[in-house]
Parts: structure tokens; C-alpha cells; sequence
């Protein structure tokens, strides 16, 4: 496996029916399948929905004719039995015949130690469970160990539709160094359309508000420092200074992709170190657009035949 590879296999999770873009179920179905026909089809993860649209998808799906089966990730909402249910009903039909979706992993929201363990009691056994946390204040690092133990991970919101619902650099540095100083992995969603960090707009809106978004690289090759300061038993302080410095790199600086690593100034990130990061670091993020994220990728010099 190249650098490239190992980096961004299965990275983007696509999300079509949330904000900005918000696509009809059948849209996104379809826009999903064609991607997954297509030569960056390797970059795909799992297609996202809320538990209370799986019926939706099943029909949606099962109505185009005879279908393959799609990994995917459940959105639990505050109805947390009734979704977890539906979850389960899912589950059931791809045990018995195969069905056109199986639910890989379900997002939760928890606020306390009690409802982490209850989601894990109430998932299907193999589905994998991300928790987006509060981030305030000492809670994530008090709810962290909680996660560790039903074998979670994180997850992080870094963007939205008005400004305020970016977090700065330096949030989104403590949270990566609290979940590599946890062993927690995590994965992301919101605002990660592009893969450096920039002015953007943040809808598809002729007069769209815009801000300084986050990029995908800039977070993944963040949590990839993090593992390494980490096992370095760097300082916290430091630690959180040398992510926020990375999070916040801009266009100005080129990277080299080449088989055996991926450079940017004077850093450098193995095969072997990006293999790790993506297995058990940082999983992946979603996204309600794949052509951004490939365009980026593409213009960036990843996509290439030794990719």
C-alpha cells in the first residue's frame, strides 16, 4: 500500500441528505451508488442517514431492483430505544437476506458515562459506536475512559451553516490531543468539504455566510502528530500548541506525495504512520459532498496512479 493509500481509503463517509447540501433520499442514493461505480470509489466509507429514515432507504433502495449491500452509519437520535430498534430491524433483515444496507457503525450523542454504556447495550454487537461529546470544560476528558471501556470512539462536530459553529484551532487541537492522550479514536463531520483550511462558504447560497474552515488533511496529519507526541510523553501544553500550528496551515504550503510517505515543510508521515492513524487514530469524516474532497485531493497531487 502507497502513502496515498493508506491515508485515504474508505476516508470520506458521505452524507448527501445533511446540510448544506441536503439531498432527497433518492438523490443521495443515487449520487452514492454512482460514486461507488467510479474510478475514486476506493475513497469511500459508509453512507450516513438517521435511524428514523432507514425505512426510507430500504424503499428507496429496494425499488431501484436487485442491489448490492452498502455499509452503513446510523445517526441515533434522542429517542434512543426506539432508534436503537430500528437499528436492530435492519440488522435482522441483512442477517437474513442480505438486504441493501448493513449498519456498520451508529453516532450517538451522550452527555454522561451512563448513556455511553447504554448505547453499547443497545447496538447491535458489531456495529461500532462514535460519541460526540460536550467539549467543554473538563467533560470530554471525564467522559473519554467511558468510551475506551465499550471500545467507542469520538467524535468531533467542525463546522456548520453560520460562523459560530466553527470551532478555532485551538478547540479543535485540545479535543484531538484528549483523544490521543485517552487512546480514543475519533472521526469528524461538519465543514470538511475541503482539504485545507481556508475561507469558505458555508452553504451552497448565493449569500452564504463564510468563514475560516477547517481541511480534512489538516486534521487527519493533526491526529497523526497527536499518536506521536503522545507516545513521546510530550507535554500538554506543547502538544496542544504544535496541533493548533498544523490545523491551522493554509495553501501556502505544498505537499509531496510520494509512494513511501506524504511531506509538507519539514514534516513527514510514513506509510506505516498513516496505516496506524487510519486504523486506529482518526477513522474518517463525513461529508455531503465527495467531488469537493476529490477535487481538492486531485488538484493536491494525491489522486494519481500511484496513489
Amino acid at each position: 500500500m502507497t502513502a496515498g493509500r493508506a491515508l485515504l481509503t474508505g476516508l470520506i463517509d458521505y452524507a448527501g441528505l445533511f446540510p448544506p447540501a441536503g439531498l432527497s433520499m433518492a438523490e443521495a442514493v443515487q449520487r452514492f451508488a454512482v460514486y461507488r461505480q467510479g474510478p475514486d470509489a476506493w475513497l469511500l466509507g459508509r453512507f450516513i442517514l438517521p435511524a428514523s429514515r432507514l425505512g426510507e432507504y430500504h424503499a428507496c433502495r429496494t425499488a431501484r431492483g436487485r442491489v448490492d449491500t452498502w455499509p452503513l452509519t446510523v445517526l441515533i437520535g434522542p429517542n434512543t430505544v426506539a432508534d436503537f430498534r430500528a437499528v436492530a430491524r435492519v440488522h435482522e433483515a441483512h442477517r437474513v437476506d442480505g438486504g441493501p444496507g448493513s449498519v456498520a457503525a451508529c453516532d450517538v450523542k451522550a452527555e454522561t458515562a451512563a448513556a455511553i454504556r447504554q448505547a453499547r447495550t443497545l447496538a447491535p454487537p458489531q456495529a461500532s459506536l462514535a460519541f460526540e461529546l460536550p467539549t467543554q470544560g473538563d467533560t470530554l476528558a471525564e467522559l473519554l475512559p467511558a468510551v475506551k471501556d465499550v471500545g467507542g470512539a469520538a467524535k468531533i462536530r467542525t463546522g456548520g451553516l453560520v460562523p459560530a459553529a466553527v470551532p478555532s484551532a485551538g478547540a479543535v487541537a485540545s479535543f484531538i490531543w484528549a483523544c490521543a492522550s485517552a487512546q480514543v479514536p475519533f472521526k469528524a463531520t461538519a465543514g470538511l468539504h475541503r482539504a485545507i483550511r481556508g475561507q469558505r462558504a458555508l452553504t451552497y447560497a448565493p449569500d452564504s455566510p463564510v468563514a475560516v474552515l477547517h481541511g480534512f488533511l489538516n486534521l487527519f496529519l493533526a491526529a497523526a502528530a497527536a499518536r506521536a507526541l503522545s507516545r513521546a510523553g510530550t507535554d500538554a501544553g506543547r502538544a496542544v500548541a504544535e496541533l493548533e500550528a498544523i490545523l491551522s496551515r493554509d495553501a501556502a504550503d505544498p505537499f509531496t506525495v510520494t509512494d513511501e510517505s506524504v511531506r509538507r515543510g519539514a514534516d513527514a508521515w510514513s506509510t506505516e504512520v498513516l496505516s496506524d492513524l487510519r486504523a486506529s487514530v482518526a477513522l474518517s469524516f463525513g461529508s455531503c459532498s465527495f467531488e469537493e474532497p476529490v477535487e481538492d485531493l486531485r488538484a493536491l497531487g494525491f489522486l494519481t496512479t500511484q496513489s
